[in-house]
C-alpha cells in the first residue's frame, strides 16, 4: 500500500491529478486495504470492468453487439474494438490463429498497482499468465485455468 500511496502523491505533485482525485483515491486505497485485511482477501474488487472475447470477424461482431445491445465504440483498431456499456466494456479481439471464444474477464480494484499486484500474487503462489506482447498487464489463472485480469477501478483499456 505504501508504494501506491507514494505513486498517488507523486501524480498529485506532478499535476496529473486534482486534489479532489487524490483525496478520493487515498480514501479508496485505505478502504480497500482495510477490507482486504479484515477478510483475508488479497483485494476488494468493486467492478466487473470488462470481458474480452476472440472473434473470427471483427467488423461482423462489432455490428452484432452494437445492434443487439446498443453499445457505442470506445476505441478500435484493426485487431481490437472496445464497446462501452454503462459501467464497463466488451472487448472484441480479432482471433487470428487462435480459435474464437472467451479470452478473459477483468475486475477493477481501487488503487490497484500492477507491479505491486504481480509481486503480491506471486508471493501468494498464484499462477500468472505471461503474455510476451503484453508484459505489463496482470493476468492470474483461476483453479480451472480461466484468465482473470486485474486493473485499477475505472480502467478503460
Amino acid at each position: 500500500m505504501e508504494a501506491r500511496f507514494d505513486s498517488l502523491l507523486r501524480e498529485y505533485e506532478w499535476g496529473r491529478m486534482t486534489r479532489r482525485d487524490l483525496i478520493t483515491s487515498l480514501v479508496l486505497l485505505v478502504a480497500s486495504s482495510a477490507k482486504a485485511s479484515d477478510s483475508h482477501n488479497l483485494y476488494g474488487a468493486t467492478e466487473l470492468n470488462h470481458v474480452t472475447i476472440r472473434v473470427s470477424d471483427l467488423k461482423r461482431s462489432k455490428e452484432f453487439y452494437q445492434h443487439l445491445l446498443g453499445l457505442a465504440v470506445m476505441k478500435e483498431d484493426n485487431e481490437l474494438c472496445y464497446l462501452k456499456s454503462d459501467r464497463g466494456f466488451l472487448c472484441l479481439w480479432q482471433a487470428g490463429n487462435v480459435p474464437p471464444g472467451f479470452d478473459h474477464f477483468c475486475f477493477g480494484i481501487p488503487g490497484f498497482d500492477r507491479a505491486v499486484g504481480k509481486s503480491n500474487l506471486s508471493a501468494n503462489r498464484l499462477t500468472l499468465r505471461r503474455d510476451a506482447d503484453d508484459p505489463q498487464t496482470v493476468y492470474v489463472l483461476d483453479p480451472d485455468n480461466i484468465t482473470v485480469q486485474l486493473e485499477p477501478a475505472g480502467y478503460s483499456g
